[in-house]
């Protein structure tokens, strides 16, 4: 077992040159592991639009080129994570969320711009990009400290108002 520094008693070899091929076979096997990741930046604070509409660029960097990225949504309730979308895509190609009408997404380059609908006020929460680097390995994963998406709740209509002044002076003589 030369490979871990064991020799046998009658053997006086030289350690360095016997384990050399099993420490370049270690570094091999370990580099994906112990090697830099993929830096996510999303923007801190959004504002989703009175239709429920939130837009923010998810950008990644990385030390290796990807031709196949997935990106997905992650937003953060009661301290779990759970997906909101998911889409995988070549880099040559437009980023498409096939089976979800509630993302929707364009990519350009390492950015992608991506778009939540149908939000309301209960949706205000903590929403991570999360993007992951499938092919060519080796793969590589990270993910961004979030975006804080606040929804507002839209205001009644005006004639919704106006009807409880004209029968307010009516519930204060009963």
């Amino acid at each position: 077992m030369a490979c871990f520094g064991f020799q046998s008693h009658g053997a006086r070899l030289d350690l360095a040159s016997r384990t050399w091929p099993c420490t370049a076979l270690f570094s091999l096997l370990f580099i994906p592991v112990f090697s830099k990741g993929v830096h996510v930046a999303q923007p801190a604070v959004v504002l989703a639009s009175s239709r429920g509409v939130a837009s923010f660029v998810c950008e990644y960097g990385s030390s290796g080129k990807a031709a196949e990225v997935r990106v997905t949504v992650l937003r953060k309730a009661g301290g779990q994570l759970n997906e909101v979308c998911a889409a995988t895509y070549m880099v040559e190609d437009e980023l498409t969320f096939l089976e979800d009408s509630t993302c929707t997404g364009t990519s350009s380059g390492n950015k992608v711009n991506l778009t939540i609908q149908g939000l309301r006020a209960t949706d205000t929460g903590l929403y991570i990009c999360k993007v992951e680097l499938m092919y060519p390995p080796p793969y590589y994963v990270g993910m961004g400290n979030g975006t804080q998406i606040y929804v507002i709740a839209k205001e009644k209509k005006p004639s919704y108002y106006r009807g409880l002044c004209e029968n307010a002076p009516n519930r204060a003589r009963m």
